[in-house]
């Protein structure tokens, strides 16, 4: 019997065995703000990263690759040598434009390393170059594309379209839970100034000339401060200009007689884009798409309703469309209601396999056991600041069997002692204290071996990370449960059960212990008596794994199991100089080669189609969502699938049949199906550094054909791109302006 002084004491574990009001009333409670919290608790696709990183970037316009190197990357990379912290420093020349990332180590502050390297760059002499643009630095932060709207007119004009797109994104921008919306797929927008070359020469004026007066006086100049005995007055000129009428009277000639000649007196003005060859069609209509993105404080389940409501009431012109076309959110949710589903099944599989071992009682509390963790843990995580994120539901499922198997031992060990002739609580506490030890021990390991996960570092590590976070919580909330709560519910006075429920538990009873005391008990003692043939065979099983992997039967996937996506989507890149419509033809056979693939799979796969050419149509990835430049050599063909439960294939599948219909584009220096579960870098990379750059080619394309021998290699990559074709002319001795030429 167990001792009067357990039963009495006033330690907090036999406090609550003996308060089973209160363990109720405490377990009501976590349900309840459980079921709270998980309606407000941020769901997204991925845990929030800290990247450590600041970015600088530079852009120079028609500078080639090389210049760029010589005269941007190597005068920054001096100017960063000195600084402490710096844990990897990228540099990355491309047509145009320079990019230097400088990785910090960890716990590094990363707003005091801002101002350092701001600080750095400023001190560079000359820096940067004549027809460089000032360098922008700045942390480099992960925002995630919440969704996706479409813009399409079949109709209407370019410059309709874009303007009713602006007008779109500036009503979004209104809504209190949006704070970033950008255009994609469309051409920036330019003000063309058609100069009369006949008036520039009867005013003696030339481009340049009117160039500098045109951008003296589009300006937006604070002038600062007049303090008087009246009070300080701010002096400042807005006059910047955002259309091309506003620039009609922009003075170019001031005469002394008073007379005034206008810039709309010496050319034509009109709003144009850039000369860019970029083209956007959703569903075969020229589009503008609308991308939605949440800042890290910011619920994407808020910004999604807000958006679907205010399409609800917004009405477009006519012959214009707009349609919820990606929700980024949607993956998740349907891993959440997957395991919802599950969780809900499983819970009445367990509630209905206990009760036929059990009494009522400890199968029903037991069954409570589960969402009363999983609940109090997203309390935790509310509270924490922490997101319903993939590792999150993955960490769910890896220790869901151990917050039940906890129960199920405390709960039958005080079920045993009740069925002995104890009484309830004295039952409760002898039952739950016998178990403590093995079940603390057991749950401690696991912790301590998810919670070394927590500390690590760079971008997979921060990910696994959140899972570690996610374990230790629920592992923490099944022993608080277990051994606080449980004990409490099975010293209450609740019926044990009525028949036929009392017979039939006592016949499935019977039956799984004569298995036990037979035949389980059999094997054990079997394996007692022989020590070396159960060495042997668990050596035998251990050692068939790695056979099972090397021939297909297990597969490995080092990217996880994928998201169920409504996305998938191939980027098509041609050779450097490509002609803009050779890249639209093999766009085009793309596109017919998904119409062929959701025939041959029945028709019920693609919901919608996004080509866009000129460009590569950006895809969310677990660092975040980076927009390339307009390059005429570029293309992508991106499908919206019907869900699931719809479409009967999978998205894996699909890609399979997609590939094959596609066949060989002829030109096509890379096609690549980008996904946003597929990872961010390769599995293996290697860098190579010399200083010349003709033997860091040589080596590199070396190193590229020793891996194309490999047998398991299938794709290689790497950064070293031609870029465009230049013509360089250098002047002769003869033809240079320095020298002087006697007259003929």
């Amino acid at each position: 019997m167990t001792d009067q002084t357990d039963i009495q004491s006033n330690s907090p574990f036999a406090a609550m065995a003996r308060n089973h009001i209160g363990v109720t009333l405490i377990t009501a409670s976590i349900i309840l703000i459980g079921i709270i919290s998980v309606l407000n608790i941020t769901v997204e696709r991925y845990p929030p990263f800290n990247l450590h990183t600041i970015s600088i970037n530079v852009p120079y316009p028609d500078a080639t690759p090389h210049e760029i190197e010589e005269d941007i990357l190597r005068q920054i990379e001096k100017s960063l040598v000195s600084i402490d912290g710096i844990d990897l420093l990228t540099s990355n020349a491309w047509d145009e434009r320079a990019e230097v990332l400088v990785e910090f180590k960890q716990f590094t502050d990363m707003i005091d390393k801002l101002d350092v390297v701001r600080t750095a760059i400023e001190s560079i002499e000359d820096f940067p170059p004549p027809g460089a643009d000032e360098p922008e630095v700045a942390i480099k932060t992960i925002l995630r594309n919440v969704l996706t709207l479409g813009v399409s007119s079949s109709t209407v004009s370019e410059q309709e379209l874009r303007n009713y797109a602006d007008e779109v994104r500036s009503s979004l921008l209104l809504l209190p839970s949006v704070s970033i919306v950008d255009l994609a797929g469309a051409r920036d927008r330019e003000i063309q100034v058609d100069l009369d070359e006949n008036q520039l020469q009867r005013f003696g004026l030339s481009v340049q000339d009117v160039a500098r007066r045109i951008a003296s006086f589009s300006v937006n100049v604070s002038g600062g401060e007049i303090r008087s005995a009246s009070g300080e007055v701010v002096i400042s000129v807005l006059d910047q200009r955002v259309e091309a009428e506003q620039f009609n009277d922009i003075v170019i000639i001031s005469r002394p007689d008073g007379s005034l000649v206008r810039l709309g007196d010496i050319a034509t003005l009109h709003d144009s884009f850039i000369d860019d060859p970029l083209v956007n069609f959703v569903n075969g209509e020229p589009a503008v798409l609308i991308d939605v993105t949440a800042q890290p404080t910011d619920d994407p389940r808020d910004v999604i309703k807000e958006v679907e409501a205010f399409l609800a009431n917004h009405d477009p012109p006519s012959g214009i469309n707009i349609q919820h076309w990606l929700d980024r959110v949607y993956s998740v949710h349907t891993q959440l209601a997957t395991i919802a589903k599950g969780a809900v099944l499983g819970g009445i599989l367990v509630f209905i396999t206990l009760i036929l071992l059990f009494d009522f009682r400890v199968s029903f509390w037991v069954t409570i056991g589960i969402p009363t963790t999983l609940l109090g843990a997203c309390v935790v995580m509310y509270l924490l600041g922490l997101s319903i994120n993939v590792m999150v539901i993955l960490g769910i499922s890896a220790v869901i069997g151990i917050v039940v198997d906890d129960a199920i031992v405390v709960g039958e060990n005080i079920a045993r002692y009740q069925e002995q002739g104890e009484g309830r609580l004295p039952a409760a506490i002898r039952g739950a204290r016998e178990v403590m030890g093995p079940v603390l021990i057991g749950v401690a390991t696991t912790m301590v071996a998810f919670a070394a996960l927590i500390p690590l570092d760079g971008t997979l590590g921060q990910m696994f990370s959140s899972l570690g976070v996610m374990v230790v919580i629920v592992l923490a909330l099944s022993l608080f449960d277990a051994f606080f709560l449980l004990p409490g519910h099975l010293s209450s006075s609740w019926p044990n059960g009525y028949w036929p429920l009392t017979t039939l538990q006592q016949k499935t009873s019977n039956v799984f212990l004569r298995f036990i005391n037979e035949q389980f008990t059999r094997f054990i003692e079997a394996s007692a008596r022989h020590p070396w043939l159960t060495i042997g065979g668990t050596s035998l099983v251990i050692l068939s794994i790695p056979v099972l992997f090397s021939v297909g039967v297990i597969k490995f996937e080092a990217t996880g199991t994928p998201l169920d996506e409504r996305q998938l989507q191939v980027d098509l890149t041609m050779a450097v100089g490509t002609p803009f419509v050779e890249t639209q033809a093999a766009t085009r056979q793309v596109l017919l080669a998904a119409f062929a693939a959701d025939k041959a799979t029945g028709g019920n796969s693609i919901d919608g189609t996004n080509v866009t050419i000129g460009q590569y149509r950006a895809v969310e990835s677990i660092v975040g969502l980076d927009v390339g430049d307009a390059l005429q050599h570029q293309s992508t063909v991106q499908l919206r699938l019907n869900p699931s439960d719809i479409r009967n294939i999978s998205v894996e599948e699909f890609k399979h049949v997609w590939l094959e219909e596609i066949g060989v584009v002829r030109g096509a220096s890379r096609l690549e199906f980008t996904s946003s579960y597929e990872g961010t870098a390769a599995n293996l990379s290697f860098s190579l550094m010399h200083p010349n750059e003709v033997d860091l080619l040589a080596a590199s394309t070396e190193l590229k054909e020793r891996l194309n021998a490999h047998p398991y290699v299938y794709e290689i990559e790497d950064t070293l791109d031609r870029g465009k074709i230049r013509n360089e002319i250098t002047l002769t001795e003869a033809e240079s302006p320095l020298t002087s030429h006697p007259p003929c």
